[in-house]
């Protein structure tokens, strides 16, 4: 819509062919890509060789594959479903197929959804200012089998989210503050990449902050220098690089309550109520 300075982008043709593929057209509606009442565990992956040779008639990993391209292209609100799902891949069990075919439903049920870039004013001349920013959150010991935590970020050009992760953190946090660290962490390397993608396109940067919004006012204070805690010594070097860049006025993390943490729809499964809540300031019906 070059009038109003628009582009929309959906994937409704490729659902289409995905939801055929999988013969769901006539799938009951699903408002959520997870449901609330399932916990995915290796528990539910097969043990005996007779369960194994049975699973193999399900085409699990082409489910998984599918929704994986979806969720990285213009369906960010499916990418946790995709990061459980895509844990199972080696010994997928009956439970992890129904889990695969209910975010297929769910993408059936919402295939007219998909991401709008609007554009924005530039100062004149050579050097152009953009604003940049995310929202980084975690889920603390959210892995019922090995306590890890789920990190997830959403980073935005303007009004435009243009990158987004849903991830499991590699290493045990040993507190909530550690896990929101990790997750920060991760949005400031992005959120740096994308500034110097910008600057190379003669978008300076130099003189305005990215902002990182984060639900966590232990993780804030700590990140701000105020604050050194005994129980996060063994993380001190990896992260003064973010106090660096807070210090260098490259980023400004600023405080934002639970409530409107949108990125908490990367890190776990939510209620119905509030997944579409998120789910609406990230996707748009086009």
């Amino acid at each position: 819509d070059r009038k109003n300075r628009t582009l929309v982008l959906n994937q409704q043709l490729y659902i289409d062919k995905v939801v055929q593929q999988f013969k769901l057209q006539q799938s009951k509606h699903q408002s959520t890509p997870e449901k609330l009442s399932i916990k995915l565990t290796s528990n539910d992956c097969p043990i005996s060789e007779q369960d194994k040779l049975e699973m193999k008639n399900y085409p699990y990993e082409s489910i998984v594959g599918s929704l994986l391209y979806a969720s990285i292209s213009t369906r960010p609100d499916i990418s946790h479903a995709v990061n459980q799902l895509s844990r199972y891949m080696r010994n997928p069990g009956i439970e992890h197929w129904k889990a695969g075919k209910t975010a297929v439903r769910y993408l059936n049920s919402t295939s007219n959804l998909g991401l709008k870039f609007t554009g924005f004013d530039t100062d004149t001349g050579k050097q152009k200012q953009i604003n940049t920013s995310a929202y980084c959150d975690a889920s603390w010991a959210g892995d019922v089998e090995d306590t890890k935590s789920t990190s997830g970020y959403l980073c935005y050009v303007g009004n435009n989210l243009i990158s987004w992760m849903s991830k499991k953190q590699t290493n045990v946090a040993l507190s909530s503050t550690e896990s929101e660290l990790y997750a920060a962490s991760s949005a400031t390397t992005e959120l740096q990449w994308i500034r110097s993608f910008l600057y190379e396109l003669s978008f300076d940067q130099s003189n305005t902050p990215s902002i990182l919004l984060c639900d966590n006012q232990s993780t804030i204070t700590y990140i701000k220098g105020k604050k050194n805690s005994n129980n996060l010594k063994h993380i001190n070097i990896r992260y003064n690089y973010i106090r660096t860049l807070v210090d260098n006025k490259n980023i400004e993390i600023k405080y934002i309550s639970t409530t409107s943490q949108v990125a908490d729809i990367l890190t776990k499964t939510l209620s119905p109520k509030t997944c579409i809540s998120f789910r609406d300031q990230l996707v748009y019906e086009v």
